[in-house]
């Protein structure tokens, strides 16, 4: 190179990015009065990137297909063998496989190198449109005639106080390590710049150059005392170890019955450790264990015996109720037979007490009558089933000692009572003739004659109306019973009546009667006049839930936990009800004031479906307090529950219904403020609907005397 013109050299190309136009080239020099000589030498800077999947041509230029567009633009003005060169910007392009090539088709980029131009720390910023997917790249360029773009390619742009060129690989032995920042080398190290590789290249020795490594240890790298140099070694060389170790055996390894001593001569006629045998190769089994009960045998007891099973384990038998044989003939023990299995007379108590027996002698028996004659001639007679006399066995002639139920002076003499009954009737009486002097059947006796009475449309005669002996008093009507119309005023009373009785011709009428169909038109029923009482049935509706659109609230009362839920049902007409979880207790509550003329008695019927299409039960349960004036209203007494397996919707919305009658309502009186718990026991073995009971309301009935 020659001094002579120093000049400045500023190459202005402009592209639009992502086109293939080019837009103003402009060529300025500016020369200051010098010898010249051509300064200009930059690095082929060689690259090869991948196109994707069937790329197509972005542009073409000269002729030239361009499959990527390339820009590189160093960022500040440098000065190279005495040349000035501006920010530059270098249009270059890859071709159909991907490498890189200047304007002239050229398989590379020429660029001023930044190593060797000053100031140090300039770079190039290399703008990538490669099938339309824009990348940039920071290139520090070194000044050799070639260089692959992965040497030139930095993570981040050098600066002033920092190299122009990283270490970008780290290689032991010609192959890639990973990158990092710093490489920190220790021991015994030397290295040499190798500037035409572009990289440092250092060696590892193991001793000499300024004193002896260290000894190796767990904590610093050294060298190591081997075989070779030292009669104590640390490490063994191959040489050495493989010499030691000949004819010596492998760790894992074999041997056959052979090798081992005296092996085969020893297992020769013993058994393998897996074998069987008979039980005849045992001295004595068999005949031991033909004297011997299989365990499947079984010991088989009856009552009174029990205990038996079979002989795989311990029995004990057992007769709880059996006697043993030294009570037989013992106090408080069992008689025995005699040898014509007979109890012996000495074990029976004879006497003539209770509790004793009588012998064939006994007194008591002579005479005595047999059942033989039961019946027969010069025997006795049997008695009927109603524990009566046969007809059969009756005389026809009877005394008159066979009539003294009827009178000391039934017949005279052997009057036969039979012969004077002739043709009975129906309601016929035994009366006594005066004139026959005995008993004889005939019509009854007739009344007093007075006026009959009709009660349910039956007459019943011989009853006397309005009788004046005796009066009866105002509003009262007289009424006397006769023997006969011989006999007058045998018996007289008189009762009272009113309204709507009435008493016209000495015949008692009533304007209406009791349990009868009759229609009342025009009636005033006035339940609060006095002395009347008008018991009716009064039912209370209570919804359990209400709906606005979506948001469910509940119209009862809910506790602090264990509480129903509460949803919006209904697509066509939307109501709420109060929800009740399965295998799970949920309750709400409701209250209200007994009316003052609540007699006493209370039914519930439940309104209620589910999510769910089953009819398998829901177990509902319903409970009561009370409260009185003065009574405790935060924490009531609740009575018995009464409780319902009420079976579910067979499809899910279906309306269903749970009864229940007389709910126990102890302690409550008229006035008084009634508590009322609904609750799901989900989890009681009566409830196995699997889903979600939804309960809309709930119909009190309730009973009042008005």
């Amino acid at each position: 190179m020659k001094t002579g013109f120093r000049c400045r050299v500023s190459d202005v190309r402009k592209r639009v990015l992502g086109s293939g136009c080019w837009g103003l080239g402009l060529w300025l020099v500016t020369c200051h009065l010098s010898l010249v000589t051509a300064a200009f030498s930059a690095t082929h800077v060689t690259a090869t990137y991948d196109l994707g999947a069937n790329p197509h041509v972005m542009a073409t230029v000269n002729g030239h297909a361009e499959y990527g567009l390339v820009f590189a633009q160093r960022n500040k003005l440098v000065t190279y063998n005495s040349v000035e060169y501006g920010p530059t910007v270098v249009k270059s392009y890859l071709d159909a496989n991907g490498h890189l090539n200047d304007s002239n088709g050229n398989l590379w980029l020429d660029l001023i190198p930044n190593l060797g131009a000053t100031p140090g720390d300039s770079y190039y910023v290399v703008t990538f449109n490669i099938q339309g997917r824009i990348h940039a790249e920071i290139w520090v360029v070194p000044d050799v005639a070639t260089v692959s773009a992965d040497v030139c390619r930095q993570a981040q742009a050098p600066s002033s106080t920092a190299p122009a060129l990283y270490y970008q690989f780290l290689q032991q032995a010609g192959n890639n390590l990973p990158q990092r920042q710093k490489l920190n080398l220790t021991g015994r190290v030397s290295c040499v710049d190798n500037a035409g590789q572009l990289r440092t290249d250092c060696t590892i020795s193991g001793g000499g150059g300024g004193g002896s490594a260290p000894l190796a240890s767990p904590t610093v790298s050294g060298t190591v005392k081997i075989d070779a140099s030292s009669s104590d070694p640390v490490v063994y060389l191959k040489s050495t170890s493989d010499s030691l170790l000949a004819g010596k055996a492998s760790s894992v390894h074999t041997h056959s019955e052979n090798d081992v001593t005296s092996l085969t001569t020893d297992l020769a006629g013993k058994a393998p450790l897996t074998h069987s045998h008979a039980e005849s190769d045992v001295t004595s089994l068999v005949t031991d264990l033909a004297a011997k009960v299989p365990t499947s045998r079984t010991v088989s007891t009856n009552g009174p015996l029990s205990g038996g099973g079979a002989l795989s384990s311990n029995l004990t038998l057992s007769c709880p109720t059996c006697e043993v044989t030294g009570n037989k003939n013992a106090a408080s023990g069992y008689a025995g037979l005699d040898a014509s299995t007979k109890i012996s007379g000495t074990q029976i108590p004879y006497g003539t007490g209770a509790n004793t027996a009588a012998q064939g002698n006994d007194s008591r028996l002579t005479g005595a009558e047999q059942t033989a004659n039961k019946n027969a001639a010069s025997g006795y007679a049997g008695l009927t089933a109603s524990t009566k006399l046969n007809a059969a066995q009756g005389q026809e002639v009877w005394s008159v000692t066979d009539l003294t139920d009827y009178s000391a002076t039934s017949g005279s003499g052997a009057t036969a009572l039979k012969a004077t009954i002739s043709a009975p009737a129906d309601a016929q009486c035994l009366v006594w003739s005066a004139a026959g002097s005995n008993w004889v059947n005939g019509a009854c006796a007739g009344g007093g004659g007075g006026d009959n009475v009709s009660v349910n449309s039956t007459a019943a005669s011989d009853a006397d109306f309005d009788d004046s002996t005796p009066a009866a008093p105002a509003s009262a009507l007289n009424v006397k019973w006769q023997k006969d119309s011989s006999t007058p005023n045998n018996i007289s009373a008189y009762i009272p009546y009113s309204a709507p009785l009435i008493v016209t011709g000495g015949n008692l009428t009533s304007s209406f009667t009791a349990a009868s169909t009759d229609t009342l038109t025009n009636k005033t029923l006035d339940a609060e006049a006095a002395g009347n009482i008008l018991t009716t049935a009064s039912r209370i509706y209570m919804i359990a839930a209400g709906c606005d659109n979506s948001t469910a609230a509940a119209a009862w009362d809910l506790p602090a936990s264990g509480a129903a839920g509460k949803a919006c049902l209904g697509s066509g007409a939307r109501f709420g009800a109060l929800t009740f979880a399965d295998a799970a207790t949920s309750a709400a509550y409701n209250s209200l004031r007994l009316p003052a003329d609540w007699t006493g008695n209370v039914d519930l019927t439940l309104l209620y479906t589910g999510d769910t299409n089953s009819s398998n039960n829901i177990r509902w349960q319903v409970s009561t307090a009370c409260v009185a004036d003065g009574g405790d209203l935060l924490s009531p007494t609740f009575n018995a529950a009464s409780a319902s397996n009420s079976a579910g919707p067979a499809t899910a919305g279906q309306r269903r219904s749970a009864s229940f009658t007389s709910v126990s309502v102890t302690n409550c009186a008229a006035g008084e403020t009634m508590f009322m718990k609904f609750e799901r026991i989900g989890a009681d073995a009566g409830d196995t609907y699997a889903g979600v009971a939804q309960l809309l309301a709930a119909e009190l009935t309730i009973r009042r005397a008005q």
